[in-house]
């Protein structure tokens, strides 16, 4: 009796191994991205949405034949894939805009049941570092004599780029900034 106890599960019923099954049908990568991209449309995607879809799997087509069965697509492909794009020198948010597309066709493919669910990451990049301005060099463009275009061109970059308002010219909030910029332009 303990053994039968076992397997039962909380509702009373027999625990049953999830059976997977992959229901291809022998079809090719191919077929897939193409009823892929012919959901798209039926869903009346966005022309340039549908465009960076195909985009995506053409350059998926670049590292990987789409000739190949649909069932061989693994997570090591996937992550043979991402090698493939960084070896080639491609900047990593372009890079994470591809995996980020071929993973939506993919798990496309899950949810049809052509391959075995598996988790695709986003891969994380290095961030490029913006130049900023020295003080040197901003004590410099707002001593300088400018028009009213330079003036309202140079606060607007300042804003833009987030000057904090504890800067040496913007202790009294943006108020005070716009008062030194007419200062500025009629001095």
């Amino acid at each position: 009796m303990k053994k039968m106890l076992s397997r039962v599960g909380q509702k009373g019923g027999f625990i049953m191994p999830k059976i997977k099954m992959c229901d291809s049908d022998n079809k090719s990568i191919k077929d897939g991205c193409e009823e892929f991209l012919l959901m798209c449309k039926v869903r009346n995607y966005s022309k340039y949405t549908i465009k960076y879809y195909q985009n995506v799997i053409h350059n998926f087509e670049l590292f990987y034949p789409l000739d190949s069965s649909i069932e061989e697509v693994t997570e090591l492909i996937v992550n043979k894939y991402l090698l493939f794009l960084n070896n080639k020198g491609i900047a990593g948010k372009t890079v994470k805009a591809y995996i980020g597309g071929i993973r939506t066709v993919f798990y496309f493919f899950m949810e049809k049941g052509w391959i075995e669910k598996f988790i695709i990451k986003r891969p994380k990049f290095e961030k490029p570092i913006k130049n900023v301005y020295m003080k040197e060099e901003l004590n410099k463009q707002l001593h300088s004599k400018l028009t009213y275009d330079d003036a309202e061109n140079l606060f607007n970059l300042i804003i833009d780029h987030g000057e904090h308002c504890s800067e040496k010219y913007f202790k009294e909030g943006m108020i005070s900034g716009i008062r030194l910029f007419k200062e500025l332009l009629y001095t």
